[in-house]
Order: structure tokens, then sequence, then C-alpha cells
């Protein structure tokens, strides 16, 4: 059932052996998903045909912290892409990874261990910030582990509430993929639609349209913070991708002064593609209007 949830959840499944050019952009909720094994480990350097490392942290598996692992990097690397990564990967000696592993048949029977997604199986912890990468990847398998599908989306709409903005991102990119959420979780997403960093602010503007766009013709209360939120953004957000975003979800709310934003917006905003999108929101309404006649 546990890896029946994480390959859905991953949007990968184990059999599909993914190469690093289709999961190097991955956030780190989905890059561990699908992986028995999940460490942080000091690499020792080579080994003859394999790479060493000291276990410093086990997120997920059946190893043991201060373990030292043989990894069969050499296979990772000849197995990868050319094209999309031409490099081998390497573990310097002395630097901190978080790798992910599984044992299988011929790494059981040679005492090594097999690299999860070939040669994207290891990133290299930051210089600056290895705390947060760490913390998010504990509370990730804690998610990923939760139980059934509403304990998992439960989790993951909690972590709109955590501090650390690596958690909060991937909550919003499942949230988008999966189609989920509903107006309930606005009280947390009203607050990220005022954060400084921009990818948050873009993706919190994007799942608040989806949701509204899921409730048209229900009985969808109107939520004047969102509503607030989102035309401070429409209309002095930095981005104008940003702002485009939020003038589209302003739009789905239908009403008088949605329609009054919009109208100015598609004469005063500085950027043509702001002015586009606002220009396509009136059209379709009055396309809609005319229907109706």
């Amino acid at each position: 059932m546990r890896r029946l949830l994480l390959s859905i959840l991953g949007g990968v499944c184990l059999l599909s052996a993914p190469t690093w050019a289709s999961t190097r952009d991955l956030n780190l909720y989905d890059w561990i998903a699908v992986a028995p094994i999940v460490i942080s480990a000091e690499s020792l350097g080579e080994d003859g045909r394999f790479t060493e490392v000291r276990v410093q942290r086990v997120f997920r598996g059946d190893v043991s912290a201060g373990e030292t692992l043989r990894l069969n990097v050499r296979r990772a690397n000849h197995n990868r892409n050319i094209r999309s990564d031409p490099k081998a990967i390497v573990l310097a000696e002395g630097l901190e990874y978080l790798i992910l592993l599984d044992r299988s048949t011929i790494s059981r029977r040679s005492g090594t261990f097999e690299l999860v997604r070939a040669v994207d199986g290891v990133r290299e912890l930051p210089a600056e910030g290895a705390d947060a990468w760490l913390s998010a990847i504990q509370r990730f398998v804690a998610t990923q582990e939760a139980g059934d599908d509403r304990a998992v989306w439960d989790s993951i709409f909690g972590m709109l509430e955590a501090a650390n903005p690596i958690v909060v991102r991937a909550a919003l990119d499942l949230a988008l993929k999966f189609d989920r959420g509903d107006p309930s979780i606005f009280v947390h997403l009203e607050q990220l639609l005022r954060v400084e960093e921009p990818v948050t602010r873009k993706k919190s503007v994007r799942l608040v349209g989806a949701i509204l766009d899921r409730a048209k013709g229900e009985l969808l209360p109107l939520h004047e913070g969102v509503f607030v939120a989102l035309a401070a953004i429409a209309r002095r957000d930095a981005e104008p991708e940003i702002r485009a975003a939020a003038t589209e979800s302003i739009a789905i709310f239908g009403s008088q002064a949605a329609s009054r934003l919009i109208e100015d917006i598609a004469v005063a905003d500085s950027d043509q593609r702001v002015r586009y999108a606002a220009e396509r929101q009136l059209h379709d309404w009055r396309d809609g209007q005319s229907a109706t006649v």
C-alpha cells in the first residue's frame, strides 16, 4: 500500500527507471518518493569499483546512522543518458550528499547498493540551507507514510503553514499537479499570496485560480481576503507573469468588482502580456453574456 501511494504521489512508477534528464527538476518531495532508502551521507571516496559513504541520517530504509555503505555509482554512470548528462557523477570525498538507494538482487549478492533514479539519485547538500533541506525531507517522508489518501492530503495541506519555504512550495506543487484543494485552504493561501518570494506567490495564485475554477457553478462564498490579495497582486506585483495569473484568477469571481478591476488592468497595466490576459477575460465574459441572450 505504501509503495502504491508513493508511486502515485511521486508521479513516477518504480518500474519505469526514470533518467536524470526526466527528473532533474523534481522538487524534493517527488524526488524521494520512489526510493526505499533515503539517507544523507558523507562520501569516503572510491574503493575500487565502488564508492563508499558513511551514513549521517536515515530518513527511510533499513540502514543505520554511522554505517558505511558501498554504492554502485559506476553502474549509474554507465546507464546514464549521455545526451542529457555527458558528465559522470562523482561523490567528492568529504562532502555530504542526499542519496536515494535500493537493494537489488544483484546488489544484495555483492553487498552493495544501487542508486535509485540512476545518476539523479544523488544531490549534494548545499553549503547554505542544508538544515532546511534535511528538515523538509524528514517531513516529506512522514507525509508519504501517513497512511491512506486522506491522511496524506491532510498532511500536504498542513505543509502550507510551514515556515520552511521548501515544504510550502512542495505542497503547492502537489496540489496543482493533482488538482486538489478547496476553499477551506484559502486561509493559508491568503498569507502565501503576500510573501516576498515570487515562486511561492506565483504557485499560490495559480492554486487559488484552480480552486475557484473547480467551484464555478457551486455555492462558493466570496472570500474577501483572497480577492483583496489577488487584486493587490494583479495591480502591483513586480512580476508580469504573476500579475497576469492573478488577473485570470480574479475573473473567476465573476463579480462587478472583478469586472471593473480587469477593465482597468486591460488599459492601465504596463506589460502587454498582462493587458492581453485581461482583454481575453473581458472577451470571454462578453461571449458568455451574448450566449445567454
